[in-house]
């Protein structure tokens, strides 16, 4: 090992997969795609990644990609996902970028 600080940015979508390097970061930044931005739907997937980052000793905080076509009701039901996991978890708003 180094001993550098490893950090993993995410779409936080494949929990099986970080389980398998959980052990070796120290923090994640999960981006949390929504269904009206990206077109995908994830809602359990990024609650199971986001449980097992939480669960571990990394710090972790959630990003979501926000676009003319968000849907505030994705926007409640991701806030009630963080929540759900632990309100302390921040979560930043990021616009699309092209």
């Amino acid at each position: 090992m180094t001993g550098l600080p490893i950090y993993l940015e995410t779409g936080g979508h494949r929990p099986a997969q970080l389980a398998m390097i959980l052990p070796y970061l120290d923090s994640v930044g999960m981006d949390l795609k929504l269904p009206s931005v990206s077109g995908e739907t994830r809602w359990q997937e990024h609650a199971e990644f986001l449980k097992l980052c939480y669960k571990s000793s990394v710090t972790v905080f959630v990003k979501i990609i926000i676009s003319s076509n968000t849907d505030s009701r994705e926007l409640d039901r991701s806030a009630e996902l963080v929540a759900d996991v632990s309100p302390e978890i921040p979560v930043f708003l990021q616009p699309v970028t092209l």
